[in-house]
C-alpha cells in the first residue's frame, strides 16, 4: 500500500458516506439528491478498494456504455489526482479501463445495454467482486440487473474478502423496481443498507450552489423535491 495515500475516511469523505468504508453488507444503496456527493464517494470508494485490498477487481456500470466516459471515468480520475495516486494507475479510453499499476487490479466499464457480455469478464489478478452501478435508476431491466450481480460469484483469494455493490442514484419515481428491492422492509433483499442523503450530507459544496438549491425551493418546489 503506497504511503502518499491518506486512509483517514473521516479527513477523505463526508459522514454520510463512511458505511462505504467500514460495511460489509452486500448491497449499499445511496438514494441522494443533486449535489449530496454520492458518487463522487462511491469514487473514492472504488479507488481506495483498489489500492487496499489485492483481491479486488471493479465493474462499473451505468445503463448506456457511452456515457461512461465523460461521467464516472472522468470522476475517478479527479478523486485519484485529489488523493495524491493518480499516477498509480493507467488510464485507457480504448478499452476504457484502469489498472492498478503495482499489482494489475482492474476497474471496467460497461453499459447495461448488453448485460450478457458482462459476465464473461475474468481479471488477471484476483477476483471481480465489486460493482459499482451509477445513475441506477436509469436501469431498465430487474432481470439484467440480477444477469450482472449473478456474474460476481467464486471464492476469494483472501479470507477476509467478501462482495459487494454499491447503487447510486437521484429518486424520480416510486414505481421504480430499486424501491421494492432495496427500501421497501416488506420485499428489501437480505443483507442491505440503503440511505437517503442531500445536498447537506456533502461538506464540499460552494455557498453559491447551496444558495440555489435554497431558491428553488421557493421559486420551483415540486423540482426541488428531486433535486
Amino acid at each position: 500500500m503506497p504511503n502518499i495515500i491518506d486512509l483517514n475516511v473521516p479527513k477523505i469523505v463526508s459522514k454520510a458516506y463512511y458505511p462505504m468504508f467500514n460495511s460489509r453488507d452486500r448491497y449499499l444503496v445511496y438514494k441522494g439528491s443533486r449535489g449530496s456527493g454520492k458518487s463522487y464517494a462511491a469514487a473514492e470508494k472504488v479507488i481506495i478498494d483498489t489500492i487496499t485490498r489485492p483481491y479486488v477487481n471493479w465493474l462499473v456500470i451505468r445503463q448506456y456504455f457511452t456515457t461512461h466516459k465523460d461521467s464516472t471515468f472522468a470522476t475517478l480520475k479527479k478523486v485519484a489526482a485529489a488523493l495524491g495516486v493518480y499516477d498509480l494507475f493507467k488510464w485507457t479510453t480504448s478499452p476504457l479501463e484502469v489498472t492498478y499499476k503495482p499489482t494489475g487490479q482492474k476497474i471496467f466499464f460497461r453499459g447495461m445495454d448488453s448485460p450478457l457480455k458482462i459476465t464473461s469478464i475474468t481479471p488477471t489478478v484476483g477476483q471481480l467482486c465489486r460493482a459499482w452501478f451509477e445513475e441506477c435508476f436509469e436501469l431498465k431491466s430487474l432481470d439484467g440487473f440480477n444477469t450482472v450481480e449473478e456474474s460476481l460469484r467464486g471464492e476469494l483469494d483472501d479470507p477476509n474478502g467478501f462482495y459487494q455493490s454499491i447503487l447510486t442514484f437521484n429518486p424520480w419515481s416510486d414505481r421504480h423496481w430499486l424501491k421494492s428491492e432495496f427500501f421497501d422492509k416488506e420485499t428489501q433483499r437480505t443483507n442491505v443498507k440503503a440511505f437517503t442523503t442531500t445536498y447537506k450530507d456533502n461538506d464540499y459544496l460552494d455557498k453559491a450552489y447551496v444558495d440555489s438549491l435554497k431558491e428553488m425551493l421557493v421559486r420551483n418546489p415540486n423540482r426541488a423535491r428531486v433535486a
